[in-house]
């Protein structure tokens, strides 16, 4: 399943159209759903976006997660699509950096998540509130080859932010939606082709070391990525050599950093 995430009605009403989604009852966030799509719309904020993402993780159990919505950026033209190489928040100043598994041809950009809506732009960045959020809770349910955040550019040093409208933005929205189905229909694609493979009763755990509730956790957050990455499970042979549980973990970092990425 492919859980989609927008901050506003206007940024998603182009794509529950398009997909012909249904509005679901009885939930705290406006959700709509078909088949394995499911679209859920938080307000403004990264909190208000953390909180939805935990909800729908935790209700619909998806493998994969998009963010869609509207961007400022001090320079790129209004309309323009782009994609978020590297999400950081601006007031802690953590960062992610989400793994493409989607050929594409779409601008990659920094995204930085603020506060409030950014006046100045001051550096080479799109700004958003939600973005950071949105992979702090997506985090937990997935891996961070499935997930990632497009954007439409809404605003820059020539037209700011206050001229938006929901109108607008929804303009804009449908203007570019193409880019967005394409890339979340192959994504959920890919979410149906590694669905059996990535699950955690299908990773294999080495049993003669000790491992804690969290290397638990880790190994098979790595296992998962792993099987992602290399298309294959990982043979228990790997761990042949590894004496201890950190062995394991540092071993199979180490794999990962080593696989090349393919879109194939």
């Amino acid at each position: 399943m492919l859980c989609i995430h927008t901050a506003f009605q206007s940024e998603a009403n182009p794509f529950i159209k398009k997909w012909r989604l249904k509005k679901q009852e009885n939930h705290p966030f406006p959700i709509y759903t078909k088949d394995e799509i499911v679209l859920g719309i938080s307000g403004p904020g990264k909190l208000k976006t953390a909180c939805l993402i935990t909800y729908m993780g935790a209700i619909y159990k998806p493998l994969s997660f998009l963010n869609f919505g509207i961007a400022g950026h001090p320079t790129l033209s209004l309309g323009e699509t782009v994609f978020g190489g590297k999400i950081t928040d601006a007031s802690s100043k953590k960062t992610f950096y989400p793994v493409p598994i989607i050929p594409h041809k779409i601008k990659v950009v920094e995204i930085t998540t603020v506060e409030k809506p950014e006046e100045n732009y001051l550096k080479d960045t799109c700004y958003d509130m939600e973005a950071f959020g949105f992979f702090h809770a997506a985090q937990l349910f997935t891996t961070a080859e499935f997930i990632h955040s497009l954007k439409v550019i809404s605003d820059n040093k020539d037209a700011s932010f206050k001229h938006i409208t929901p109108s607008f933005a929804e303009e804009l929205m449908d203007s570019s939606k193409e880019n967005h189905i394409c890339y979340a229909e192959s994504l959920l694609a890919k979410c149906k082709e590694y669905q059996g493979q990535i699950t955690v009763g299908n990773c294999f755990m080495p049993e003669n070391f000790s491992f804690t509730v969290s290397e638990k956790l880790q190994m098979n957050e790595l296992l998962r990525r792993y099987q992602v990455l290399s298309k294959s499970p990982l043979d228990a042979a790997f761990f042949e050599d590894c004496t201890t549980a950190k062995e394991t973990l540092n071993k199979l970092r180490n794999k990962l950093q080593s696989l090349p990425i393919s879109f194939l």
